[in-house]
Parts: structure tokens; C-alpha cells; sequence
């Protein structure tokens, strides 16, 4: 009796580890601005990626850099793959990473993003 009740809790719990969603290691399109000094990057900027899982965040660009941050101990501070120390703010729609050396990380959600961009520039008077 033992045996079947174990044989059923281990078969409920693969069957929910199966059942259970998981972060996307896709990712989500967006549109990522980034800035060095305040000097807007035009080959990085555009189409992105940005992945989140564990408090991990990914982000890939479209010139083929990425980055990967790591939680540090401060809620929205991280550290990229390089040590650097990296500061997140949100506001809406969009998230700005902000790297001590100077860079910026502007992700824009892509939904907002797109339909900005399909409006026709007399609706945006």
C-alpha cells in the first residue's frame, strides 16, 4: 500500500513538473535604444530580444552583442557578464538599464512599439 501511495505521489509530481509553465528562454521582441555617454548607438539600436528567468535578464541586440545580467544583492541592480555594475528603472512600458561606465539599455515593449510606429504621422500631431 505504501508503494502505490509513493508510485502516485512520484507520478503527480512529474506530471506536474511537466505541467508547470516555464520562463521563455526565447525571450520577448522589443525595441532596445542604447546609448554610450548619452550618444544614441544607431547599428545596436532597434529590434531586441530580452529574456527573463531566475531574476536572470538576457538581453540581445540586433548587432549580434548581448548581455547577460545576474541579480546583485540591491532589488533592480545587477551585474553583467563582465562584472560591470548595471541599475534598472521602470516607467510604463519601458525599462532602462544603465551601466556605471556610461551605457544605456532603453527596452520599449514591442507591442507599444509597433503600433507607435504604424500610426500615421498626421494622428501624431
Amino acid at each position: 500500500m505504501v508503494r502505490n501511495i509513493l508510485a502516485s505521489l512520484m507520478a503527480l509530481a512529474l506530471a506536474l513538473g511537466v505541467c508547470v509553465p516555464r520562463a521563455s528562454a526565447e525571450g520577448t521582441n522589443a525595441t532596445c535604444e542604447v546609448e554610450k555617454n548619452g550618444e544614441k548607438n544607431k547599428k545596436a539600436s532597434g529590434p531586441c530580444t530580452v529574456s527573463e528567468a531566475g531574476g536572470e535578464v538576457k538581453i540581445s541586440l540586433q548587432s549580434g552583442n548581448s548581455f547577460t545580467l545576474k541579480p546583485a544583492k540591491k532589488e533592480n541592480h545587477f551585474k553583467d557578464q563582465k562584472g560591470n555594475r548595471v541599475g534598472r528603472t521602470t516607467s510604463g512600458d519601458q525599462r532602462v538599464y544603465k551601466w556605471d561606465a556610461g551605457r544605456t539599455i532603453t527596452i520599449k515593449a514591442a507591442a507599444k512599439a509597433a503600433a507607435k510606429a504604424a500610426t500615421p504621422a498626421a494622428e501624431k500631431k
